[in-house]
């Protein structure tokens, strides 16, 4: 049996809570999805007057597949924590996909993943992507690679959908890569209503 994709949403002081409430309810209700919120130490946040608590620890995550980082104004603050941007950097660097919402881009900026790449941001923080090494694109989603920072916090749904679509061809891969189909050297073929699971979402 193949392992989840694995989503982590790294959350901070000052995050803008749509930017990772609205991807979370989309990702964790799509299938073959494991959505993982976490701060630092575990520690509870604030967002928009509200606090979010029973996160998990950021550093005792050891990997994911996607890394989704969400905006809002605590984001320099977040960019001035050398410990919260080391958890950035360590995750995204074997991350199969890296993502964001909003200034999220310039958390991942700053972690050192935007250089030379095409990102969105909050238009009124565009001009901060240039500093790291961004190439400013003026889209609302922007993809680049496996990089897909996008611009505002009203286009997480349309841009968690893009997401979906990528993680659906993750978990394929690994489906028809598994030990258990290489051990018995033959195809492994997933039932009929897994399968049109994934087609659905792949559309």
């Amino acid at each position: 049996m193949t392992q989840p994709i694995t989503v982590v949403v790294p959350v901070y002081n000052g995050v803008t809570q749509l930017d990772f409430t609205g991807p979370h309810q989309f990702l964790s209700r799509t299938p073959d999805l494991h959505v993982r919120v976490a701060s630092l130490d575990g520690q509870p946040v604030t967002a928009d007057r509200l606090t979010f608590s029973n996160l998990e620890d950021l550093s005792a995550i050891k990997s994911c597949d996607v890394l989704l980082v969400p905006g809002g104004g605590g984001c320099l603050a977040a960019i001035e924590n050398d410990v919260f941007l080391k958890e950035i950097a360590r995750l995204g660097a074997t991350a199969r996909y890296l993502t964001s919402v909003c200034t999220g881009s310039l958390i991942l900026g700053a972690a050192g993943f935007l250089t030379g790449r095409r990102a969105a941001c909050h238009w009124a923080w565009r001009e901060l992507l240039p500093v790291f090494g961004a190439i400013v694109d003026e889209g609302r989603i922007v993809r680049d690679g496996t990089s897909s920072p996008g611009e505002a916090s009203r286009q997480a749904s349309i841009s968690c959908w893009h997401l979906s679509r990528s993680c659906a061809d993750l978990a394929w891969q690994r489906w028809s890569s598994s030990a258990w189909n290489m051990r018995h050297n033959r195809p492994l073929t997933p039932d009929g209503r897994t399968q049109r699971r994934w087609k659905s979402w792949k559309r």
